[in-house]
């Protein structure tokens, strides 16, 4: 199953106004994976003792071990370079320092390519949407972690504290004590059964795992006055919202036009979901 090689939703911006106007103070955050951006993004912009994320697919499982294999041994600059350079003959020399700290199915990409590139190779794989590169040109709006030094440096500093589960989010979530985050971030997770098959479990299970007041923060391309009815009616408080109505030139660019919904946890859990 191929998958983005970037999260392809704008969400920094949203992002940086939770901390900097909302000045939400998070210690413990659970998130979906995808291709791991949420996570390194919300890392280097706070002090986080604890992040769990989780992706059912195996795909993203390899997008996230070999970013955190570049993460670990190239600096900023060079891994924006390695990512948007399709000339350079570099592939043996990166393959060489990352390989320590890639699992066997990500060697098989590297092993199996003929290509002198290191991007090329990852393309070649056919593991991601081809398009799905570009947002390395565009940091500041998406890759708030690479947008600058102290970012990235945040985000190194505490790459180790990013645990992931090879669960759905239901599952995973379920491997927790209740009342344990802060804040749960799900993308794309109520905009059909393709994405959550008991829409009800799943945000029982999610309004369990929330301590009182704390926050859902949700990412939609859907229809979003459904999904925030849905949520609302089971004890959520809206209290933030950016909306982003899509068009016909959607289906013509390599992202969607995602709305973002913030609730806060307000109400008691009832017995039929704790």
């Amino acid at each position: 199953m191929k998958v983005w090689f970037f999260t392809n939703e704008k969400l920094n911006s949203f992002l940086k106004n939770l901390f900097t106007i909302n000045k939400l103070n998070l210690k413990k955050v659970f998130a979906i994976a995808s291709g791991g951006d949420f996570a390194f993004n919300i890392i280097s912009l706070s002090s986080l003792d604890e992040i769990n994320i989780c992706d059912i697919r195996p795909t993203i499982t390899s997008t996230i071990n070999i970013k955190r294999a570049l993460f670990k041994n190239f600096n900023r600059l060079e891994i924006i370079k390695i990512l948007s350079d399709v000339k350079s003959i570099n592939k043996n020399k990166i393959y060489k320092k990352i390989s320590k700290r890639l699992k066997q199915t990500n060697k098989h990409i590297f092993d199996n390519c003929k290509e002198n590139n290191f991007l090329k190779c990852l393309k070649k794989s056919k593991i991601w949407y081809n398009d799905s590169f570009w947002q390395i040109k565009d940091i500041n709006n998406y890759l708030f972690y690479l947008a600058n030094q102290k970012n990235f440096e945040q985000l190194y500093n505490n790459l180790d504290k990013i645990k992931l589960y090879n669960n759905n989010i239901t599952e995973a979530l379920l491997l927790f004590e209740n009342n344990n985050y802060d804040l749960i971030y799900v993308s794309n997770i109520f905009d059909g059964r393709t994405y959550c098959e008991n829409e009800e479990l799943c945000l029982n299970t999610i309004k369990n795992k929330l301590k009182k007041n704390a926050y859902l923060l949700v990412s939609t391309f859907s229809n979003t006055k459904k999904v925030k009815n849905l949520i609302k009616n089971h004890g959520f408080e809206l209290c933030k919202e950016e909306l982003n109505k899509s068009n016909f030139l959607d289906s013509f660019k390599p992202s969607y036009s995602f709305s973002f919904l913030l609730f806060r946890n307000t109400k008691l859990k009832t017995k039929e979901s704790i």
